[in-house]
């Protein structure tokens, strides 16, 4: 029998605190229902028990129910004689409430009334999160400088509310003067490079869209590899596919193990100018690699191997080579799970 079940049964007379207690030792136990049952009880008898509402909050959060949580810190917060540090506690679990409800105006209110000036950076992370949510983003960028300034916030984090900010609220040239100056500070922020390639390709400046692509590559290749087609379908456009190919090639030593988007957009590029040799050298290069590092490479090679077989002529050793890795690697798995 658990404690709880103990205790209950041993009392007799039933007061506030009584089932205030039982409701904590409950809750520690994991019996979120008997817990609410007696921080209830609790609340019956006494309606100034300020902290069996707290705990009863806290236990309709843990059942998911937050909303009706939120009402009742939110009436606590109202009340007059609650110790600072109580009170404090309470306003700090509304806020946290009212974060994880994307209730983004409600929690700059409770800012304005009870830490307008807070230096604690805590709370100032939580104030950026709210201005983020209600895309407040000239105050976004204010804070964010401010914990930029006390190592509280990265680069890349600043860059992407400066990007924020500039979408949209000026002229597409002034907007892209801005982002350039953002990117000169951050090039790894890739939202930015994104809506400058929005902005170039609207605007059909494709000189200024084949730059972007490359800088976004040099800078981060991983999340600009995750729009191949748009890339492939831009420099189509601009007459410049065999720029495509050279920026894959580049981008493929930059991985030690090249991701299976780059294997795909690279082995495509080949194909679709009919450069069937360069498409078997890949499979040279890569066989080894996936000799080594199975897990990462091999699917990702058949794929690409069943895909563009015709196209790619490849050589019966080629064939016989990842025929060879695929049999081992399913007799290592099978040996494995014995």
């Amino acid at each position: 029998m658990k404690l709880t079940q103990l205790l209950y049964g041993s009392l007799k007379a039933k007061t506030d605190e009584e089932f205030y207690f039982l409701g904590l030792n409950a809750f520690l136990e994991g019996n979120l229902t008997e817990a609410k049952d007696f921080f209830v009880a609790c609340a019956k008898i006494n309606t100034d028990h300020a902290e069996s509402y707290f705990q009863l909050a806290r236990v309709l959060e843990k059942l998911g129910q937050k909303s009706h949580a939120i009402k009742i810190l939110q009436d606590l917060g109202f009340r007059s004689k609650l110790e600072p540090v109580f009170k404090e506690q309470i306003l700090q679990k509304t806020l946290d409430l009212y974060l994880t409800q994307q209730m983004g105006e409600d929690a700059l209110k409770l800012f304005a009334s009870h830490w307008p000036k807070t230096k604690d950076m805590d709370l100032l992370k939580k104030k950026l999160s709210a201005f983020k949510m209600t895309l407040n983003w000239d105050d976004a960028v204010e804070l964010g400088v401010t914990l930029f300034k006390a190592n509280e916030l990265q680069s890349i984090e600043l860059a992407y509310l400066e990007t924020q900010r500039a979408l949209g609220k000026e002229s597409p040239e002034q907007e892209l003067k801005d982002l350039y100056r953002i990117l000169r500070t951050e090039p790894n922020c890739s939202v930015a490079w994104f809506r400058a390639l929005e902005l170039n390709r609207a605007a059909s400046n494709h000189s200024a869209l084949i730059e972007d692509w490359k800088n976004w590559f040099r800078h981060c290749p991983k999340a600009a590899l995750q729009h191949t087609h748009q890339f492939e379908d831009d420099l189509f456009e601009a007459n410049q596919y065999q720029e495509a190919l050279h920026l894959y090639q580049e981008t493929f030593h930059k991985f030690s193990t090249p991701p299976a988007s780059l294997i795909h957009a690279l082995v495509r590029s080949y194909a679709k100018i009919g450069a069937h040799d360069a498409i078997h050298e890949i499979f040279e290069k890569l066989i080894p690699m996936a000799e080594a590092d199975p897990k990462h490479l091999l699917q990702t090679l058949l794929q690409v191997y069943v895909e563009y077989e015709k196209e790619s002529s490849s050589s019966a050793a080629i064939r016989q080579a990842l025929l060879n890795l695929f049999k081992e690697n399913i007799q290592i798995n099978v040996e494995s799970r014995e």
